[in-house]
C-alpha cells in the first residue's frame, strides 16, 4: 500500500470513529486512551468493564492505524503490560502505522521459516530469510 492509500485509509478511519460510523469496542478503547494517557491494557479493561481479550483486539486495530502507540511498559503484579498513548500527528500516525505493518511481515515469515522451512524451496527459503 502506498503512502497517500495508507493516509486515506488512517483518515477514513478516524472520521469513522469521530462522527460514530466505527463504534463499540473500538471507539470506547481510544476514548479511554486518549483521556487517560499513559493507561495500560489492564487498567484500561478494568475501567471500561471489558473483557481483557476484546479491548486487546480493539488495541492492536487502533495500533494498526497508527492511532494508538506504546510509550514504555509497566510492571504489575509478575506481568508487564505497554503504556498507551493517542497520536495525534497525521505523520506520525502513518509512519507507525507503516512500521507496525513491517514488523508484522517480518513476524509471518519468521513463523512461516520455523513452520515450514524444510518444505520450501531454496529460493523462497532465501527470499523469506531477508525479510
Amino acid at each position: 500500500m502506498d503512502n497517500d492509500s495508507r493516509k486515506a485509509r488512517i483518515k477514513t478511519y478516524l472520521e469513522g470513529l469521530m462522527t460514530g460510523k466505527i463504534r463499540g469496542n473500538a471507539m470506547e478503547c481510544l476514548e479511554f486512551v486518549h483521556r487517560n494517557p499513559g493507561t495500560n491494557l489492564r487498567e484500561m479493561s478494568e475501567q471500561i468493564c471489558m473483557p481483557i481479550q476484546s479491548s486487546s483486539s480493539a488495541l492492536s486495530n487502533l495500533m494498526d492505524a497508527g492511532i494508538i502507540k506504546e510509550v514504555g511498559q509497566i510492571k504489575l503484579n509478575d506481568s508487564y503490560f505497554s503504556k498507551l498513548e493517542f497520536v495525534e500527528n497525521a505523520e506520525e500516525q502513518d509512519q507507525l502505522a507503516h512500521n507496525r505493518k513491517k514488523e508484522k511481515i517480518k513476524q509471518l515469515a519468521k513463523k512461516g521459516l520455523e513452520e515450514y522451512g524444510d518444505g520450501l524451496g531454496f529460493t523462497l527459503k532465501q527470499e523469506l530469510e531477508t525479510i
